[in-house]
């Protein structure tokens, strides 16, 4: 798969980005839009979820679970 890599300022802007992110060439050429990493929904959405009072598991606790399904 073809990739590039950004220098730092740049992950900085996308860390920080709560809407999507104009990218553009030296020139100023429009290249595209990157989505933000997290939306304000999904901020929300965790929160809420830190929240509650429901059980949450380890991803180690999930292996386990779907190891043992497997087996059945």
């Amino acid at each position: 798969m073809p990739h590039i890599v950004i220098d730092d300022d740049a992950v900085r802007t996308l860390a920080a980005a709560r809407e999507k992110v104009e990218v553009r060439d030296r020139k100023g050429q429009i290249l595209g839009y990157l989505p933000p990493l997290c939306t304000e929904e999904d901020i929300t959405i965790c929160m809420q979820r830190l929240a509650s009072d429901a059980p949450r598991y380890t991803t180690e606790q999930v292996r386990e679970h779907l190891r043992s399904l497997d087996q059945k």
